[in-house]
């Protein structure tokens, strides 16, 4: 099995905006596009190894209690009136993370609040690039 290495290599600042209102809401806006390289770090030598070069676009924005690689990805209940996903986050025990996904790399980009007690994201046909989480 070929393992691959993943190196990010950011086109723009980790968010592009993070910013924490006088309203007690956190909002994360996520890049619209990163660039990234992968690595061969083993491979059967009778293969030739090539990468595309390119930006990798943003997909959507999902929040883990707990660092993201745990992989504890936390469900939203979807608000169809205000095509929003709407996470709960009053039973968290840890720390929540809000993360960015991006096309064509297992590369995201992640952001730790520690007192969130409810995040709204926009589904991407509305602008689902932004985390709007209200602060305990």
């Amino acid at each position: 099995m070929n393992k691959f290495v993943m190196l990010a290599l950011l086109s723009v600042p980790l968010f592009s905006s993070y910013s924490l209102a006088h309203d007690g809401v956190a909002h994360i806006e996520c890049p619209e596009s990163i660039s990234t390289a992968q690595v061969v770090e083993s491979a059967d030598e009778s293969f030739s190894a090539f990468t595309k070069k390119g930006a990798n676009y943003f997909l959507g924005i999902g929040v883990t209690e707990g660092r993201p690689d745990k992989e504890q990805w936390l469900r939203p209940e979807y608000l169809k009136e205000k095509d929003i996903d709407l996470y709960d986050l009053s039973y968290a025990q840890e720390s929540v993370w809000v993360v960015c996904q991006y096309a064509n790399t297992s590369v995201t980009l992640a952001k730790e609040l520690e007192r969130a007690s409810a995040c709204e994201i926009p589904t991407p046909q509305h602008g689902g690039n932004t985390a709007n989480c209200r602060l305990k």
